[in-house]
């Protein structure tokens, strides 16, 4: 009984602790219930708050709005804004009506299409304003006389400017177009042109004179700077219209009364440049003179003002810098520009057949290294007189190059062009037979080509003529050479009388020591031409260096130690004496190093150049020169033995010495 009272107060006490639990449990419940009712009533508060301010700041964003378009549709200016594809975004009214687009109709059209605009002056499309704003990222002005052409074709001068949008980072977005009606102001312009103060202005301006011509009475006034123009003397301030007339050329009568005629009738522009023989001094003068009409109340013409100036030296200076923008400097032909306009200018049905001829100087390279430039201009200026010589006065002759020439001749069947081509070749080789030439040598390679048809593009047929030149360069190119050759060595004997017996005698003399040596045929026929040519350079020495009978100063000794390596480029070119170019180029090199122009040494000079050095310097003192006397043989022979091992090739100086001179 004690044990079930123990259990039965267990009992009691668990179920107790029960329902103690559960009420704690119930409380919790409830509050975490309020906690989650009261976060529902706090999050609908701030939703109905957000929804409140999110509506109170749409409403002002759209007043906003609206007052910026209104702002922006109130300018008085045209005003486009694109995008970064100069793509439209936006037009103001101003811009609607100027344009004759609508905005819905503009956004995402390009600009250029919306916004038509040219030049007043050409005609042409003016530069895109968008585009230079968005390629410079700058501002940009609209030219000058720039024309709008709206959708409906009605057309306004404008002007102003574009300029970038950009964001906050400083990077464009867009472009900004502002530009405003300037069509009546354009038009006050051109009517102040044409008014008496455009000619006022010119009284302050130094050289000019002024005239009137009364036209009710015919009656003409001058100033006295005018009367100073026309060489006449002043006993009045009026002139008589036979007095002008007098001194007008005849040739430009004409036009000045066709002018005048247009000025009264359609009040076109008074303009003129004429020439008249002043009456003081009969001199032939050049004159520009301006002139508008005024009128009366009616419009009837009641005086022509009018401005003179002689123009004469700016007129001169003018044709000069043309001619130098046309011509050639050095022949007197056209230019290469002049040329390609002139090919185009007359490519026309008119024209046919048109004729091209080209020509290349055949070894200009050559002659500039052997003679000096000086020679090389000589041949130039000498093929120039003779295209020119073969061709009529219509043809364009052209220097294209600096060894080329083109010949353009319209109306010339291909018959005729080729008749041309020989005449030039026969002037050419009868040139080469004359005794007292002033060029040594003349040759020029041509080809020619014709078009026929106006379909041929006049490119293929200039090009055509080129490969037909190059063709036939390359079938001369070895008598060319061989021409040029006989040439120059024609012009050595003639420039010095000692030259062909000084030749004669190095080539006896080294044939005596290459034979000693036991040189091969081929060596000894290398050395035979290397004695006649070995001072070929010395072609580009002026002739009072080479004759000098006095001292060499330092500049001239310059010119002569030149000549190994002009000799070596002319042999160099020459398909018959580039074997022996390097024997030329060091046939002044010392044993010892201390030679011209390389400073070789010992046995890297080439063998054959060793020997020339002795056999040359041996003949150089034997023989009488313009600064000195000859020397005997003898000091000869000691100063070669002297100077063997240091000058010379010390085996070679003792041959020479003991097998040659026989000593």
């Amino acid at each position: 009984s004690k044990m079930q009272l123990l259990i039965d107060h267990e009992k009691a006490e668990a179920e107790k602790g029960y329902q103690s639990s559960l009420s704690t449990s119930n409380f919790l419940l409830n509050q975490l219930l309020w906690l989650t009712l009261l976060a529902i009533l706090i999050a609908i508060s701030i939703s109905i708050y957000v929804r409140h301010k999110v509506f109170k700041y749409q409403t002002l964003l759209h007043e906003e709005k609206e007052k910026l378009q209104i702002t922006f549709d109130s300018i008085g200016d045209g005003v486009i804004t694109t995008d970064i594809n100069r793509n439209v975004v936006n037009l103001n009214k101003v811009a609607e009506e100027f344009t004759g687009w609508k905005t819905e109709n503009a956004i995402g059209k390009p600009f250029a299409e919306v916004f038509c605009i040219t030049s007043a002056i050409t005609g042409k499309r003016a530069k895109d304003p968008v585009e230079e704003v968005l390629s410079t990222n700058g501002i940009c002005l609209l030219e000058n006389h720039t024309v709008l052409t709206s959708k409906d074709g009605i057309k306004r001068h404008i002007s102003d400017s574009a300029a970038p949008i950009k964001d906050e980072n400083d990077i464009t977005t867009g472009v900004v177009m502002i530009f405003r009606d300037v069509t009546e102001r354009k038009l006050a312009e051109d009517a102040l042109k044409k008014s008496e103060s455009r000619l006022k202005i010119t009284q302050s301006i130094a050289n000019v004179g002024n005239w009137e011509v009364d036209l009710n009475i015919n009656r003409v006034w001058a100033s006295h700077q005018a009367f100073k123009i026309y060489g006449i003397m002043q006993e009045s301030s009026h002139l008589s219209f036979k007095t002008i007339q007098d001194i007008v050329c005849k040739e430009d009568r004409p036009m000045m009364d066709e002018a005048f005629r247009l000025l009264l009738e359609k009040d076109e522009t008074y303009d003129v440049v004429f020439k008249i023989i002043r009456k003081d001094d009969a001199q032939q003068r050049t004159l520009h003179s301006i002139a508008v009409i005024e009128r009366d109340e009616n419009g009837k013409p009641i005086k022509m003002l009018g401005t003179i100036q002689d123009i004469t030296e700016s007129k001169k200076r003018e044709q000069e810098i043309l001619y130098l923008n046309n011509h050639d400097v050095l022949t007197g032909l056209y230019n290469r520009a002049f040329f390609e306009e002139e090919s185009k200018r007359l490519n026309n049905e008119r024209q046919l057949p048109i004729s091209v001829i080209m020509g290349d100087i055949n070894g200009l390279k050559l002659i500039n290294d052997a003679f000096g430039h000086a020679e090389g201009d000589k041949l130039l200026t000498g093929i120039a007189k003779i295209l020119s010589s073969c061709c009529r006065s219509e043809d364009i002759v052209a220097r294209t190059g600096g060894d080329e020439f083109c010949i353009l001749l319209p109306q010339t069947s291909s018959e005729t062009a080729q008749t041309i081509c020989r005449r030039i070749y026969k002037i050419c080789e009868n040139y080469e037979d004359k005794i007292d030439k002033e060029i040594f040598y003349l040759s020029i390679s041509l080809g020619y080509a014709t078009k026929e048809d106006s379909g041929q593009p006049i490119e293929s047929i200039i090009k055509l003529a080129e490969e037909q030149m190059y063709k036939q360069k390359l079938l001369e190119r070895k008598s060319m050479h061989s021409s040029i050759m006989s040439s120059i060595k024609a012009t050595m004997m003639e420039r010095s009388p000692l030259t062909e017996e000084h030749e004669e005698r190095l080539v006896q003399l080294s044939m005596m020591v290459g034979r000693a040596l036991e040189l091969s045929d081929l060596q000894l026929n290398e050395l035979e031409l290397l004695s006649t040519l070995h001072d070929i350079g010395k072609m580009s020495i002026n002739d009072n260096i080479l004759n000098k009978s006095e001292k060499l100063n330092d500049e001239e000794w310059s010119e002569i130690r030149k000549h190994p390596e002009v000799g070596y480029r002319i042999a160099n070119v020459s398909p018959e004496l580039v074997f022996i170019a390097d024997f030329i180029l060091c046939h002044h090199e010392r044993w010892d190093g201390k030679g011209y122009p390389q400073g070789l040494k010992g046995e890297s000079i080439p063998l054959l150049s060793r020997i020339i050095s002795v056999v040359d310097s041996y003949d150089a003192m034997t023989q009488d020169r313009p600064y000195r006397k000859a020397m005997p043989t003898a000091a000869a022979i000691e100063e070669i033995a002297k100077n063997a091992g240091t000058q010379f090739d010390p085996d070679i100086a003792k041959v020479f010495i003991e097998k040659i001179l026989d000593t």
